[in-house]
């Protein structure tokens, strides 16, 4: 797979043009692209490098248009067939057959200690888990046959009860932890279903320019308040389903309540969208919703207070 950098640094030959070749600024533009991908919209180098592979001709094409940085990393983006075609390479079932195939059909390079199985073991892996950068995968190889590779990286045996993917920091538990941490979301415990509970915190995602959460994020049960105002969210998938506190998504691009939360202990703050009312009230319609939310919206001027809205249909 030739990634991005590879692409943009190649060298240049005696009979090449450079100014022809790179183009005035082009790298500079692709890096700045990167910059937003890594640091503002995944959050880490791996999917942004990822994204801006699979990305590459579409880049390309904005650039000789010449899309500015933000548009063009934001028409990647939006583009649903190249998001799509990410989120496969990034799917973390992925990430659990590895671990799997490992245990069912690689017990016979388990602890063999042989060089040559650890290499085999890497061929096989790199061939078929092609989403994961290559020295992770022969680090995992090495760790599993119990071999201390070359670079003196691996010095640890896996155990029938331990977790290959968790140990070596691959799969969506890490990036779930780097995530977090990114945000400085404390207080957290990720549970057995990769939901995130957090507890008696605050938390604030606001001013982020995110247009989603990240597939690998679903928020669970919040004890305190969430807020991710005044971002671009189209969709709040992946926010949590129980808040003891207010819940805020004001100032963005939303035009449905699905995904919110069933439980707001006081508020939920949506102006500022462009949610229509018979959105707002098949939220507040809904069973599961919990009757004595307060709903501030612009479809109702202020808020409205759930219950006694759904006694005032009845009459």
């Amino acid at each position: 797979m030739k990634l991005i950098k590879e692409r943009i640094y190649e060298k240049f030959t005696d009979q090449s043009d450079p100014i022809e070749d790179m183009g005035i600024g082009k790298a500079h533009w692709f890096n700045e692209i990167f910059d937003i991908f890594a640091n503002v919209i995944f959050g880490d180098v791996e999917s942004a490098n990822i994204f801006m592979d699979i990305a590459y001709d579409k880049l390309e094409e904005l650039y000789q248009k010449q899309i500015s940085v933000q548009e063009a990393a934001d028409i990647c983006y939006d583009d649903i067939d190249l998001f799509n075609e990410w989120e496969e390479r990034m799917n973390p079932i992925n990430q659990h057959d590895l671990g799997d195939d490992l245990k069912s059909n690689c017990r016979d390079y388990q602890g063999s200690g042989s060089k040559e199985d650890a290499d085999e073991l890497t061929t096989y892996l790199m061939h078929k888990y092609t989403v994961y950068p290559e020295n992770e995968l022969r680090q995992v190889a090495y760790n599993w046959v119990g071999v201390e590779d070359e670079s003196n990286l691996i010095n640890e045996k896996f155990t029938d009860e331990s977790d290959p993917i968790k140990d070596m920091g691959i799969g969506s538990r890490a990036l779930i932890e780097k995530w977090l941490k990114k945000y400085h979301i404390t207080n957290y415990i990720i549970n057995k279903d990769l939901t995130i509970d957090v507890d008696n915190d605050i938390i604030i995602i606001s001013n982020n320019k995110l247009s989603n959460f990240p597939y690998y994020i679903q928020f669970g049960k919040i004890t305190g308040h969430f807020e991710i105002s005044h971002n671009n969210f189209t969709t709040l998938k992946g926010c949590p389903r129980y808040v003891d506190g207010w819940f805020g998504c004001s100032n963005n691009k939303l035009q449905t309540l699905d995904y919110a939360p069933h439980f707001v202990s006081i508020t939920l703050f949506c102006g500022g969208n462009t949610i229509p009312k018979k959105e707002i009230d098949k939220y507040m319609l809904n069973k599961k919703t919990y009757k004595n939310i307060y709903v501030n919206c612009d479809a109702y001027n202020y808020q409205v207070h759930i219950e006694s809205w759904r006694k005032k249909l009845k009459k």
